[in-house]
């Protein structure tokens, strides 16, 4: 028997299973049934269709097949000589089938083999698919469903598998996965089945629902253990959350929620009101632990209260539109203020934002300034002056000498730019290495300067020596009282700052700390940090010191000297081109001793990653791994075209060239240290190669286990045509172990008629037998979709170019006259792809139309 077709049926919904569709070398092109449109007069078009096919098996039986078509280019009947095979269909809408039976006829006798039942929204495309096989010889069970959703995105329709379940005697709910369409969050809700557990998500009245089950096998039931609510507000955010879960004979166990609930225009319009509450046990703190819950006894308790402007959380500020943001929380009934912000503009570039916390007694709260150009984008801070005038500081994505840099700009009160500044300091990264920490510099309109003077900047001032120093620092409150300050002075090889606080006892500023930073001539960096108190006694001390070779100590005061409390070595780093190599360093014995090394290389294709300890003097390795990118070469061949094809007429959810194209997989190798020859030995590794040779490619993949006491090889030689037409895959497969060795072959070979049909495919399996399919072609009838006698609508028809336009009709088609869809609109107007005579359709209006 042809057992190719045999199972005929099994093989409607899958047909990337034939041929060579798992082939990640060549794109697939399938031959597909393009629907025709029903036409009470129906007209016919000629087409090339597969009419039969010879099978010869390796023992050198033949069996013939015939294919007859019904009307429409479909399978009707599959004759196999001693049986055959009837297929029949119920058409939906656009000329597409929703139910498809196979039924075998064997003499007199009628086996139901196969049936698709599927369903179609408003626009005719697939929304749900059930198969139907036969499982115990006699009748159709449900064994697989399916449902889909559509969606556009890059202004393509995409389609999405939305339930995928399979379903037999032993599972009759079925298993697999469900997904529910969330639409506030824009995702899909997943639900899985399976055998011992599943979820189901349902959606009313705004509430997604969740239950988690667990099968009780003794009962044969299903009992539910935790359920969730979710609900969603108008900006796609959670604003309800309830969780219960329960004991096996449903008692509550725990129950725990937040929600929120939103009041518009409350208090007041253009602002709304946020209150949050969470789902408490009023008797948690009475009752026992031992003691069994009871929903009776949750409620939702108030926990914070936020009054916001309806703006408040708009990314972009316009100008003219204040934010603010009120917080409270809950305390017995009543409702506290804790938090209260508020943002306001002070002209078209500056806002100002003000903040309190009330949690603090005497608290009046802070303001600050950003800066914004003229699209409403923060871009930094900004500071306000009296007479109207502000200044911009914004972070730079440039650096000087290794420095950050920061800009300042001087505007008038009518935004006029009357000076500009900018400070280069070093970053944290860079801080103990340097003798002048900060840089000052102006703008003459054609180059920067060093600036010297005095620069102010809200409650901060800076005085700047000659050489762009800052040498004094100020910071004063809202009287212009000084309650901070810094003097800086520079020597040779470092600098030292010196520190000065308000103490309202001395009514004075005393020093507070100092902090010298310095380099000696030998390199070595060293900084010392003094606190004092107001009678200048010491009260902490610390001094660091690193040396050129890495070594770094820490020490501390003790009130009369340094006492030396923690030492190291810094490690090395190295880095050239894409690798960067790590050496882990310690102190022992007076010496610095490398302890670790780790190698990392890193491009688009390759990683590398080495480590190594050290012993005796010698680096010993501990672990390296690559891994390598495959770019497969999708684009050698091309396959045959399916002669089946119009046979598996299956909603495809991936474009399977599309997935081809992208075909990647990673290489890798893991290393073993090899004690005796002091070096990497391949503990395991995946190697894939290629090369090609005009019309030849050969693919070999390599695995490597056990350090080599276990080989496997594929190898895979596929041929091509000179119109790059895939001809022959010859696949070799040997297995090599320590002990012995096992090798398989295996080949198809294909052959094209001049109109590029597949005639013959002979397939050699890796037991050397070998079986061959010749098909055969002719040409059919089939009907086209015109139909005769409407010419009332010609009247309404105006061709303009390639433009066409039916008056007071929305939505057209245009097919080919072996009906081919070539273009579709959901508007009264449609464009030809090119000149030529085309089937417009129009809702049941169907006419013959010639594009120039």
């Amino acid at each position: 028997m042809n057992k190719k077709f045999y199972l005929i049926a099994s093989l409607l919904l899958a047909s990337a299973q034939m041929g060579l569709a798992q082939n990640s070398i060549v794109k697939r092109v399938d031959v597909k049934d393009i629907p025709t449109v029903k036409a009470p007069a129906q007209a016919f078009t000629q087409v090339t269709k597969l009419t039969g096919w010879t099978y010869t098996n390796s023992s050198g039986e033949t069996e013939n097949v015939s294919v007859q078509y019904d009307d429409k280019g479909r399978f009707q009947t599959i004759n196999h000589g001693t049986y055959k095979e009837l297929i029949s269909y119920t058409d939906g809408t656009n000329g597409q089938w929703i139910e498809m039976t196979i039924t075998k006829s064997e003499g007199s006798t009628l086996i139901p083999q196969y049936k698709n039942v599927r369903t179609q929204d408003a626009e005719g495309r697939i929304v749900t698919e059930k198969v139907y096989k036969n499982t115990d010889g006699e009748h159709l069970s449900l064994v697989h469903s399916y449902a889909y959703a559509y969606s556009v995105v890059d202004n393509a329709e995409r389609i999405s598998l939305i339930e995928d379940m399979t379903y037999n005697e032993f599972n009759p709910e079925g298993i697999g996965t469900k997904y529910v369409w969330c639409e506030p969050t824009k995702s899909y809700i997943e639900n899985r089945y399976n055998a011992h557990e599943r979820t189901i998500t349902t959606l009313k009245d705004g509430t997604y629902s969740t239950i988690h089950q667990e099968l009780d096998e003794d009962k044969g039931t299903w009992t539910t253990w935790v359920t969730e609510d979710i609900r969603y507000d108008n900006k796609g955010e959670q604003c309800y959350y309830l969780r219960k879960s329960y004991t096996r004979d449903g008692r509550l166990m725990e129950a725990e929620g937040k929600k929120t609930e939103t009041a518009y225009n409350t208090p007041t319009a253009g602002y709304h009101t946020i209150t949050s509450y969470t789902f408490t046990n009023g008797n948690d703190e009475d009752s026992s632990t031992d003691s069994q819950p009871n929903l009776a006894d949750y409620q939702w308790v108030p926990n914070q209260k936020k009054v916001v402007s309806d703006n408040y959380d708009k990314e972009q500020m316009i100008y003219g539109e204040s934010k603010s943001c009120k917080i409270y929380s809950y305390d017995n009934g009543n409702w506290i203020l804790s938090t209260d912000e508020v943002m306001e503009w002070v002209n078209k570039h500056v806002l100002k934002k003000f903040y309190n916390s009330h949690n603090y007694k005497d608290d009046a709260g802070y303001f600050y300034y950003n800066y914004y150009d003229d699209n409403g984008k923060e871009l930094g801070s900004a500071y306000m002056f009296d007479d109207g005038s502000y200044m911009s500081e914004i972070d730079m994505d440039y650096q000087i000498n290794g420095r950050d840099v920061t800009e300042y700009t001087l505007y008038d009160k009518q935004h006029n730019m009357l000076k500009k500044y900018r400070k280069a300091y070093i970053g944290k990264e860079n801080y103990l290495f340097t003798t002048e920490p900060t840089l000052f510099q102006e703008w003459d309109g054609t180059a920067w300067h060093n600036f010297e003077g005095t620069f102010k900047l809200g409650e901060r001032t800076y005085i700047v020596d000659k050489k762009g120093r800052i040498i004094e620092s100020d910071r004063c409150d809202d009287k212009g009282n000084i309650w901070y300050r810094v003097i800086t002075t520079y020597q040779d090889n470092g600098y030292t700052e010196t520190e000065y606080e308000w103490n309202e006892d001395l009514s004075a500023l005393y020093e507070s700390d100092k902090l010298t930073h310095s380099i000696d001539g030998n390199g070595t960096y060293q900084y010392i940090h003094f606190e004092y108190d107001p009678n200048h006694n010491i009260i902490y001390g610390r001094m660091d010191k690193e040396y050129t070779n890495g070594v770094w100590e820490t020490y501390s005061w003790d009130g009369s000297g340094w006492m030396l409390r923690n030492s190291g070595v810094s490690s090395l780093t190295s880095t050239n081109g894409n690798e960067t190599i790590n050496i882990s360093r310690e102190w022992q014995d007076g010496k610095i001793v490398e302890t670790r090394k780790r190698i990392e290389v890193h491009t688009d294709d390759y990683t590398k990653y080495e480590e190594y300890v050290k012993q005796d003097g010698k680096w010993v390795g501990k672990s390296k791994q690559e891994s390598r990118i495959v770019n497969y070469h999708t684009d050698f061949a091309t396959t045959p075209a399916d002669p089946l094809q119009d046979y598996y007429n299956k909603t495809n959810t991936i474009d399977a060239g599309e997935a081809l194209a992208e075909a990647k997989e990673n290489d890798h190798t893991w290393y073993q240290w090899d004690e005796a020859t002091g070096d990497w030995k391949i503990e395991s590794s995946r190697e894939t190669t290629f090369q090609m040779v005009g019309n030849t490619l050969t693919e070999t993949i390599k695995n490597i286990e056990d350090g080599g006491r276990y080989i496997e090889t594929r190898q895979t030689i596929y041929k091509r045509d000179a119109q790059m037409r895939l001809t022959s895959v010859d696949r070799t497969y040997t297995e090599t172990k320590t002990d012995a060795s096992h090798s398989e072959h295996a080949a198809t070979l294909y052959t094209y008629d001049d109109e590029g049909n597949l005639i013959s495919e002979q397939i050699t399996d890796i037991y050397g037998k070998t079986s061959k399919y010749i098909y055969q072609y002719g040409k059919i009838d089939v009907v086209n979709g015109i139909e005769s006698g409407i010419d009332d609508a010609r009247g309404s028809i105006i061709v303009t170019g390639r433009n066409i336009h039916v008056a007071g009709t929305q939505g057209l088609a245009l097919y080919s006259l072996s009906g081919t869809l070539v273009s579709q609109s959901t508007s009264d107007v449609i464009e030809a792809p090119t000149s030529g005579l085309y089937i417009l359709t129009s809702k049941d209006k169907k006419t013959k139309i010639f594009v120039k």
